[in-house]
């Protein structure tokens, strides 16, 4: 994920948009949207931190 989000980065681009649940909420597209930003915030964000 982290690089396909570089050359964004590399463009001035400083935020995504990120759509977690799509259709009727179950508790399963809960879990997977939950899961999602919890590897957003553990796996890519450190990576565009700003030293």
């Amino acid at each position: 994920m982290v690089e396909h989000l570089k050359p964004y980065e590399e463009l001035g681009i400083g935020n995504i948009l990120c759509g977690t649940t799509t259709g009727p909420l179950t508790d399963e597209r809960l879990r997977l949207g939950d899961q999602t930003l919890r590897l957003l915030s553990e796996k890519v964000m450190p990576a565009f931190k700003k030293a």
